[in-house]
């Protein structure tokens, strides 16, 4: 099964010289994974799976590898950008059919008696957007591009899971699910 999803957003982008723009979006996207993915038989085994939707609000700047001139004629470039974005993320699983939110379960332990010190963490949280893209002027004011980023997140729970493996059997003590 593929884990791929599609980013889906809106931005407005303005250009403050020919070479340097301002832009702010709005993005969804959605990770997932499964262990049942993997070719290792003790990742089958452990049976993990999530996805998680992911929102995200930022502003980024642009620096065009050509000048960006459209009167000039100079309607295409490739570009750079990189900027800041804060994002919330809800981590789920399936369990009997139906998709639960993971966070306030806390399977690390986290918000658990048992494990005092397991803080939950939050799904609220910002990121470091960069890429690369191309754009070309349709008009004076409509561009069509293409652009391929990455996020530096600084959360390792988009998956519900930073490595902290809390006795299960303690886990299910306290709550069985």
């Amino acid at each position: 099964t593929s884990e791929y999803h599609p980013a889906l957003g809106a931005f407005v982008r303005y250009n403050l010289t020919s070479r340097f723009a301002v832009e702010g979006h709005l993005l969804q996207t959605r990770v997932s994974g499964a262990d049942a993915n993997s070719t290792l038989l003790v990742k089958q085994r452990r049976n993990l799976s999530f996805r998680s939707d992911i929102y995200e609000i930022g502003i980024t700047g642009a620096v065009n590898l050509v000048s960006f001139n459209i009167p000039a004629g100079k309607k295409a470039t490739p570009y750079v950008f990189a900027g800041i974005s804060g994002f919330y993320f809800n981590p789920q699983t399936q369990y009997r059919g139906d998709w639960v939110d993971l966070q306030p379960i806390g399977t690390e332990g986290q918000g658990r008696a048992t494990y005092s010190d397991a803080k939950k963490y939050s799904l609220v949280n910002f990121a470091i957007p960069v890429g690369i893209g191309f754009k070309f002027a349709v008009s004076e004011r409509v561009n069509i591009g293409l652009q391929f980023g990455a996020r530096r997140t600084f959360t390792d729970y988009l998956d519900d899971v930073s490595g902290n493996y809390p006795d299960i059997e303690r886990l299910a003590e306290e709550d069985p699910i």
